[in-house]
């Protein structure tokens, strides 16, 4: 009985301190959120402070109500920062001064104004930008470490929109014992200005293949466009070169650029670093190769006597404002033939399914929705076959003459950390290509579950192609490992140290076994020799007393 009360105070003892600590757990662990929140250091387009070290900076102080009040009063404030309606995103930067920050980041926008946070710069121009079912009225993600953000607005409707922010630490990982529903977030709204009727000032700069300019001044727009659909920019030769600027600093989105021939006698296709899209502004420019070809020469087009005019249209989006058609043309009276041959790449010869004649085909674009090329998790390398395709029946050259292009490289790149992919088979290092096929292999080298885009580029200075595909990534993966020969080398070594020990413990066995035979009929004889000295003592013993008796 005694030992059991005994029993029963110690346990209770143990209780009771245990409840102490944990409510000195929870104590210290609401006084450490509130330092977890003061740590966080948060900038916009990275120089504008927002937050650090539990302040607050101006113009991020106005509460919520507040901001929905000037938006009511149409009443523009310095109080909060209101973005323009030439600025279509903005960086958003999050960062802890002591510790890695593991935070959720909630983005909650007004009606009429679409949003969507993105983690990398170019995922502001990919082909799913121009559309608005990329954008929601609200954004909520979880991130595990420093990052910089990038907030891109879609505008529906005219109007100025409330865009709320939280961004919520994560003490879970750092305070694993105990919970609580609600954490402290670092809460701030913002204003962002929509003008769906507000025309961008482009600025554009026709140029031959050698970067001469037309004419000295660029073209307008606005003077383009000027007779409806007409417009003044006219080639002459294969190639041609075309610069894409904006008229004021403010950055602008162009997705999905095209070129459309409007003569059947007349080939374009569309080349350079902007045919992925960018971001064009008063000092970045985006540049294009129109790729030209004139056949069955005659006097038609817009040109009278023995001129010979033939018309394409250049287009591109600006999102969020409609597509930009430009028309141009092409004389080819005064034309001077070159070597143009569209880059093909296909995952069968002749299968003509993800580049032809230069241009991406929709399923193997990014962002092209539930119609993407995707590769099931099974597959652990797909083939491609590349090379150019000369067109026999419009130039005049023979096969001796044909040319070869060429890239600076071809880089492979994806959007989540699951996988290593690389391109085998072919150089990604100045890679000629000519019309044979050349196989090129793409190998994705799973590591984690889970599905990423996955991009392949070919680059040059003047060239600019790439698709994209969607790789799932099986539950289970097997990482491939460059070092088997030196587990194989291990292995061997542990067989061979392990038929040593064997070895030597046979030995060890035996030698004693042969002790073990030569110690007994020592013993034996010893204790023979023994027992026959002591029957001899005692015979002796026995005479003697007869003798003497």
């Amino acid at each position: 009985i005694a030992l059991t009360i005994s029993l029963v105070s110690l346990l209770l003892f143990f209780s009771a301190s245990a409840a102490e600590n944990a409510l000195d757990q929870n104590s210290a662990r609401i006084l450490e959120e509130t330092k977890l929140i003061d740590d966080y250091w948060i900038f916009l387009n990275g120089h504008t402070p927002i937050f650090e070290q539990g302040v607050f900076k101006d113009p991020f102080k106005v509460s919520p109500k507040e901001v929905e009040q000037l938006i009511k009063s149409n009443t523009t404030s310095d109080k909060v920062y209101n973005s323009s309606v030439t600025e279509q995103f903005f960086q958003l930067s999050v960062s802890a001064g002591k510790t890695n920050p593991e935070y959720r980041l909630l983005v909650i926008a007004a009606e009429g104004l679409g949003i969507r946070v993105v983690e990398h710069y170019e995922a502001l121009w990919e082909h799913e930008s121009g559309s608005r079912d990329a954008f929601s009225i609200y954004s909520f993600q979880e991130y595990t470490r420093a990052k910089d953000l990038w907030v891109h607005f879609y505008c529906e409707k005219n109007g100025q929109y409330a865009v709320h922010f939280a961004i919520t630490p994560n003490p879970d990982v750092a305070f694993p014992m105990t919970g609580s529903s609600e954490h402290p977030s670092i809460s701030f709204t913002t204003i962002k200005t929509c003008s769906i009727n507000y025309h961008r000032d482009f600025v554009l700069t026709p140029m031959d293949l050698w970067g001469n300019k037309h004419r000295q001044e660029s073209y307008h727009l606005q003077e383009l466009i000027a007779n409806g659909t007409e417009s003044n920019i006219t080639f002459g030769m294969a190639r041609n070169h075309l610069e894409l600027k904006v008229g004021d600093q403010s950055g602008q989105i162009i997705v999905q650029p095209e070129v459309l021939s409007l003569d059947d006698t007349l080939t374009v296709g569309l080349l350079g670093k902007g045919l992925r899209g960018g971001i064009a502004t008063a000092t970045h420019s985006l540049e294009y190769t129109f790729a030209l070809d004139c056949h069955n020469k005659s006097g038609v087009g817009k040109g009278v006597n023995d001129t010979d005019f033939r018309k394409f249209m250049f287009s591109f989006i600006p999102p969020p404002f409609d597509r930009v058609e430009i028309p141009m043309w092409v004389d080819c009276k005064q034309f001077v033939e070159g070597k143009f041959f569209p880059f093909n790449v296909e995952t069968s010869k002749n299968g003509k399914d993800v580049i032809y004649s230069g241009k991406t085909f929709d399923i193997y674009q990014k962002g092209a929705g539930p119609r993407q090329a995707n590769i099931p998790p099974e597959v652990g390398a797909t083939e491609f076959y590349i090379y150019l395709e000369p067109y026999a029946a419009t130039t005049n050259q023979s096969e001796e003459d044909f040319v070869f292009d060429w890239f600076e490289r071809v880089d492979v790149s994806h959007t989540h950390d699951i996988l290593d992919p690389e391109i085998v088979n072919i150089a990604t290092r100045g890679l000629a290509v000519t019309k044979d096929f050349q196989r090129m292999v793409l190998v994705y080298n799973c590591k984690q579950p889970g599905k990423t885009n996955v991009t392949v580029s070919f680059l040059q200075h003047d060239h600019g192609y790439d698709f994209n595909v969607i790789k799932h990534c099986p539950n289970k993966v097997q990482i491939k490992s460059t070092s088997g020969f030196w587990r194989f080398l291990f292995a061997a070594g542990v067989i061979f140290f392990g038929c040593f020990l064997v070895t030597v413990l046979r030995a060890l066995i035996h030698k004693e076994h042969s002790a073990s035979k030569d110690y007994t009929p020592t013993s034996t004889s010893k204790r023979k020799s023994e027992t026959e000295m002591s029957t001899s003592t005692e015979h002796s013993r026995v005479q003697t007393y007869d003798d003497n008796i």
